[in-house]
C-alpha cells in the first residue's frame, strides 16, 4: 500500500502526505485500505487472541498481543468517526509492529513440541540451514506421516 500510494515511496513520506491532507489521495487510500482490507484481517486476529488466550503456556499475555487487541478496538471507534466525516482521526494506540517476531516465534515453539509430543526426531540443524522443509505445509506432512504410521500400527 505504502509502496503505491507514497509520494516518495517511503513510509514516513506516506504518514507526512496523509497526516498534511487527510482529505487527499494518500488518507483516502489509508481509510479504504484500513476499511476494507486491514481492519478485517486485525479484528480476526484480535479475535483468535481473545477467543484462545487460555492456550497460551506463559503465566502472562505477551504486551505485543494486547497492543494488538487495543489497537483494533481503537480502529473499531476510528473507523466509526470516519464514516461520520472526521477523516483527520488516527489512533493513538498503534500496531505492534513486531508481533510478526513474536508469532513467527512461537509457532516455531509449538511446532518442535508437537513433533516432541508426536514422538518425531527433527533432523539436526545442518550449516545453518534445516535439513527438514521449516514452512508449515512441511511440518504438516510429518505430522501426518506420523500420524499414518501411528493408525497403521492400530
Amino acid at each position: 500500500m505504502v509502496r503505491q500510494h507514497s509520494p516518495d515511496g517511503t513510509v514516513g513520506g506516506f504518514l507526512a502526505a496523509m497526516r498534511r491532507d487527510p482529505k487527499g489521495h494518500e488518507g483516502s487510500a489509508y481509510r479504504h485500505w484500513m476499511k476494507d482490507v486491514m481492519q478485517p484481517l486485525n479484528e480476526r486476529a484480535a479475535d483468535i487472541i481473545v477467543d484462545h488466550v487460555n492456550l497460551l503456556e506463559s503465566a502472562e499475555i505477551d504486551p505485543r498481543l494486547l497492543q494488538l487487541v487495543a489497537h483494533v478496538s481503537a480502529y473499531k471507534v476510528i473507523i466509526s468517526r470516519w464514516d461520520r466525516g472526521a477523516v483527520g482521526e488516527w489512533s493513538a494506540i498503534s500496531y505492534p509492529n513486531t508481533l510478526l517476531d513474536y508469532v513467527r516465534t512461537e509457532f516455531q515453539r509449538l511446532k518442535r513440541r508437537q513433533a516432541e509430543l508426536l514422538g518425531i526426531k527433527r533432523p539436526a540443524k545442518t550449516a545453518g540451514k534445516h535439513a527438514a522443509p521449516s514452512s508449515a505445509n512441511g511440518d504438516e506432512a510429518i505430522v501426518a506421516s506420523k500420524a499414518s504410521q501411528t493408525r497403521s500400527k492400530l
